[in-house]
């Protein structure tokens, strides 16, 4: 499967595409190759190897953009070998709008995320709306700390994912719909408001 034209629309949103080289541990664009102290990226998180960096070389900082059918093709470069990642770990049918939701989970927490295979395996049993409460439970942390960013991102993931779940069942698509996201945006709210409420120990 692919990843549709408005689950790569949101996915460029959500990540952030910077048409210049940057550094992914600190998310700065750097003029030379000597300031990076992670690893040298471009685009839509795409990591750019010592072998490609003469074909980099002109996008450091300072210098030109990687913009237009250069940048799109950089990007489908990027998840093409994530799409079939994902084609190879699904076991169930699955609608488009289902794989967008998971793509998105998976090409931010990793495929060896805990909680994205959790989510996974509900959806190749089969069980949307466990699939649908699982992304939603999924990572909303860096570094220790609830960030609200990824909040919001596996609460719009959950409600994707729900959404296109309810569209796939015939006879009775609306009762279902709103059941699902009623409970992926109920189940996220609880979350967030824990993040904010709960004390810390010192």
């Amino acid at each position: 499967m692919r990843l549709s034209d408005a689950g790569l629309a949101e996915l460029r949103r959500t990540e952030g595409v910077i048409a210049q080289v940057y550094d992914d541990a600190t998310g700065r664009v750097v003029s030379s190759w000597e300031q990076v102290k992670g690893y040298p990226t471009i685009a839509l998180g795409r990591l750019i190897q010592p072998g490609d960096r003469a074909r980099f070389e002109r996008y450091l900082g300072g210098r030109e953009k990687l913009v237009g059918s250069e940048l799109d093709a950089v990007i489908r470069d990027t998840i093409e070998p994530r799409e079939r990642q994902l084609t190879a770990l699904i076991t169930s049918p699955t609608t488009p709008g289902q794989f967008d939701a998971l793509f998105s989970m998976m090409f931010n927490t990793g495929a060896g995320n805990k909680t994205f295979r959790a989510a996974l395996a509900a959806h190749n049993a089969r069980d949307a709306a466990k699939a649908a409460r699982l992304i939603a439970a999924g990572t909303v942390t860096s570094k220790g700390k609830v960030v609200a960013g990824l909040v919001k991102r596996r609460a719009r993931e959950a409600a994707a994912y729900a959404s296109a779940a309810g569209q796939a069942i015939a006879g009775n698509k609306l009762p279902i719909l709103s059941i699902l996201v009623a409970v992926a945006a109920g189940y996220v709210a609880i979350r967030w408001w824990r993040s904010r409420h709960t004390p810390r120990l010192p």
